[in-house]
């Protein structure tokens, strides 16, 4: 029995040194540039909520990855079954040996109540809807802050969108993988990101926007092409000021003006290709020619020289072959959608006397021109705004200045800090809460921190120990001058809201909570002491000069 227990010893000594083998290879010692991807503590950190599947991890790193400027493939494997560790690799699939795999723990960085109350929107809208529209005015905003080079926003300009949202500050993204910028449609789609301050917390397989190049006017516009002009001009103005955008009329019949540029595609193609092909199967018979070493008096400078030139032309010829073969499919396939009923181009087929016009716009050293077409339907007019609500506090931003329509609230409530407690100080206050309010664009990729010419109209939910009390809002400057807002409760019951043309760190309070009301002190009490102690004199002083008037003697 116990030669059988020694056996059987040794036996599992041998099968874990064998189970271990496999993990010293695996637990090799990792390069810096693996490490590069690692936090201080080995961490694999994804800027992300942490999903629910494998496929939401899966996601989340195509998207990260396949937008990356790499210069070497990445991979992943072996997601464990919580999430919460994956096999991560770099030099994927390459024959330089640098190859190189581990298993690496993830560390989600994300806030849990934004991450709830998105999800609580995803779950009844996106389950339905994948797609979403800009309509008039957004689109020229969407112009206006872009020049369309940036589509991978289009969704953030679609009040569609922002109204399903409750106008939460989540930035939809779609990446681009397919759309593009058509003469009368703008398009965008791909895998779609929810984010919030830079946080995904939902990546969804297909997601994106469109854009009709419609403008809308009022039914009772006159019908010649300057009053048309005149009221879209108008329209612009009214909103986004005068000069930004000159309307123009470019032409009629928007069909053959597709057809006339493919017609052109074609013709330029096949002229080139009629140009090419020639001298190339000339270039291919003299490499056939001069490069035959059998031939009497072969020469090699002549052969290479041949092949240079039939090497040239190659791809050449290639080229205009493909982008002739290609221009007819897209004439084709225009046809096709065309002639569709309700297709993409259905919207163009009322456009108003078939007119369409250019959108002149000097966008830094580039004019931008994108075609648009005229309706007259008042009942779609859009006159954009902006509001913006924060998903953590819910502090609201309302403004008609004519700011991106990406435009979102970004807040940091304060409850501690060097200037927190500098604005406590000043303002002297017990109770408060305190706010650092942001505006930032995506499409500009910068914070709107001023207006010159209008207001923004903030609005802060009442904290119930704040109801019912006279509030005041707060600005302290940086010389320490605090300078108060007038809020206004009626407006909505339970926010306290006031205007402002710039934002900062702006406090809420009520008149009646200051610490200096209540005489805890030592100078208080003093000065309490002090005038009882002169009042008491000066009655003795009193009393005594009665008692002398009257005669009176004291014992």
């Amino acid at each position: 029995m116990k030669i059988v227990k020694k056996i059987l010893g040794v036996f599992v000594l041998l099968m874990a040194a064998i189970m271990c083998i496999p993990n010293y290879v695996k637990a090799a010692e990792m390069s810096d540039e693996f490490k590069s991807y690692l936090n201080k503590d080995g961490e694999f950190e994804i800027n992300a909520a942490k999903g629910k599947t494998e496929e939401d991890l899966a996601l989340y790193l195509d998207f990260q990855y396949s937008n990356a400027d790499l210069d070497y493939s990445v991979c992943w494997d072996k997601v464990s079954d919580d999430l919460n560790s994956f096999e991560f690799g770099i030099h994927c699939w390459e024959d330089d040996g640098k190859e190189e795999r581990h298993t690496v723990n993830i560390k989600y960085n994300y806030d849990e109540k934004v991450n709830k109350t998105i999800n609580e929107y995803l779950n009844s809208v996106i389950k339905d809807q994948n797609m979403f529209k800009v309509y008039d005015l957004e689109l020229v905003s969407y112009w206006l802050n872009t020049g369309s080079e940036n589509s991978d926003v289009l969704a953030l300009y679609s009040g569609e969108l922002k109204r399903l949202f409750d106008y939460k500050n989540i930035q939809v993204f779609a990446d681009g993988r397919a759309g593009g910028n058509d003469k009368f449609i703008t398009s965008n789609m791909g895998f779609g990101s929810f984010q919030n301050n830079g946080i995904i917390y939902k990546m969804v397989p297909v997601l994106g926007a469109t854009a009709e190049h419609v403008i809308y006017i009022d039914e009772n516009v006159g019908n010649t092409k300057e009053d048309v002009i005149a009221a879209v001009q108008r329209r612009i103005d009214d909103y986004f000021g005068a000069g930004k955008v000159t309307i123009e009329f470019a032409g009629e019949g928007i069909y053959d003006l597709y057809m006339d540029e493919y017609e052109y595609e074609i013709e330029y193609w096949q002229e080139q290709y009629d140009i090419l092909k020639p001298q190339f199967d000339q270039a291919e018979a003299d490499v056939q020619l001069y490069c035959d070493t059998s031939l009497p008096g072969f020469d090699q400078n002549i052969c290479n020289s041949k092949q240079q030139i039939w090497s040239d032309l190659f791809p050449q010829v290639n080229s205009a072959e493909f982008n002739l073969e290609y221009a007819h499919i897209y004439k084709e396939n225009f046809i096709d959608a065309w002639n569709e009923e309700n297709g993409e181009y259905e919207f163009l087929k009322d456009a108003y006397n078939g007119w369409y016009f250019f959108a002149h716009m000097q966008l830094g050293d580039l004019m931008y021109s994108p075609f648009f077409v005229v309706k007259k339907d008042s009942s779609k007019m859009v006159e954009p705004f902006i509001k913006t609500v924060d998903s953590t506090t819910n502090v609201e931003i309302n403004t008609s200045a004519t700011l991106p329509l990406d435009t979102t609230i970004q807040v940091n409530q304060l409850t501690s800090g060097t200037e927190y407690e500098r604005i406590l100080e000043i303002l002297n206050l017990t109770d408060n809460v305190t706010f650092d309010l942001k505006l930032y664009s995506n499409s500009k990729d910068t914070y709107i921190t001023k207006l010159e010419d209008g207001t923004f109209e903030v609005k802060i939910p009442i904290p119930e120990n704040f109801k019912a009390k006279d509030l005041v809002v707060y600005y302290v400057k940086d010389n320490g001058e605090k300078e108060p807002y007038t809020v206004d409760t009626t407006k909505e019951p339970g926010y306290a809201i006031f205007t402002t043309n710039h934002f900062s760190i702006y406090t809420l309070g009520y008149t009646g909570n200051s610490s200096t009301e209540v005489p805890e002190t030592f100078d208080g009490i003093g000065s309490s002491i002090l005038m009882s102690v002169i009042s008491l004199i000066g009655l003795s002083g009193v009393m005594l000069y009665l008692r002398k008037r009257n005669g009176i003697k004291s014992n």
